[in-house]
């Protein structure tokens, strides 16, 4: 009897222990991951989105601030809007570029892009929001985005967890530097491409002298998006997703790489705009 006892003791025991190195396992899988808990937030402040796409690896020896865009055609560019404090990554040593973005971290990027353009903080005036929570870590910029008509909230509703699209990212990045328009005409890689070596200038003009203009096959003309998408197109900050025939994809999530290309490439056009210096990016 007493021996049946102690057997069963000794199995419960196993048991229970093979349940804690399993837990245990699983925690340290979980951590590693670079998952986060559904209550955390990544640098750039936002909360994960519903799927995140698989993460490499940190590794030794990776190319400048971040370890996940080594290789990229948008890599000069994730890093010049890191160190131009635009974007911080998505956690530690990782941007996550194939992530999408949403309206919250949106706002957030506009307003430090402004931020830089114009060498200080516009101001983030009260506005309600109906689904924007008092300690909402976004709360300011959505305010500000609000108020300047940068991003649109329908009957006071901002949507924060909505997804950006490229339609979208077009019409915001218009209205939030609207002097776009008054570039020239000029041309530019397709979305994601290395503007490559480019002497004397980084915007050659489209048919200057011929007015020639390019229109996108999925866009209606008198659709505000493509007014945006033909004024950045012709600003050399985007080429669409195809050329034959020339598509611009404006239903097409914007990823946090795409997201650092259109900053970068905007910003540098003003710059080259304003002070008529060049500064060759990818």
């Amino acid at each position: 009897m007493v021996a049946d006892r102690t057997k069963k003791f000794a199995a419960a025991a196993v048991a229970l222990v093979a349940l804690a190195v399993v837990g245990v396992v699983g925690l340290a899988q979980a951590q590693g991951s670079g998952g986060q808990s559904a209550g955390g937030g990544g640098i750039d402040g936002s909360p994960p989105p519903t799927y995140q796409a698989p993460t490499p690896p940190i590794r030794d020896g990776c190319a400048g601030r971040f370890c996940d865009e080594d290789g990229s055609v948008h890599q000069a560019n994730i890093e010049q809007a890191a160190e131009w404090g635009i974007t911080q990554g998505c956690e530690a040593r990782r941007f996550c570029p194939s992530q999408s973005i949403t309206r919250s971290q949106m706002a957030a990027f506009l307003y430090r892009a402004v931020t830089r353009q114009m060498g200080s903080s516009p101001e983030a005036p009260e506005v309600r929001l109906t689904d924007v929570a008092e300690g909402a870590w976004y709360r300011s910029f959505a305010q500000w985005a609000v108020s300047a008509e940068v991003i649109p909230a329908p009957d006071g509703e901002f949507d924060p967890g909505g997804v950006v699209t490229r339609g979208d990212m077009a019409e915001m990045l218009l209205a939030a530097f609207p002097v776009l328009e008054a570039r020239p005409s000029s041309s530019a890689p397709k979305d994601g491409d290395s503007r490559g070596d480019v002497e004397d200038t980084a915007f050659l003009c489209v048919d200057c002298d011929g007015g020639a203009e390019a229109y996108f096959a999925d866009l209606n003309r008198d659709a505000g998006v493509a007014q945006a998408a033909q004024v950045l197109y012709g600003a050399g900050i985007t080429q669409g997703c195809s050329e034959e025939p020339l598509r611009f994809c404006p239903d097409r999530p914007v990823t946090r790489a795409q997201m650092a290309s259109f900053f970068v490439r905007s910003l540098t056009t003003l710059s080259v705009t304003e002070t008529d210096t060049v500064q060759l990016l990818q």
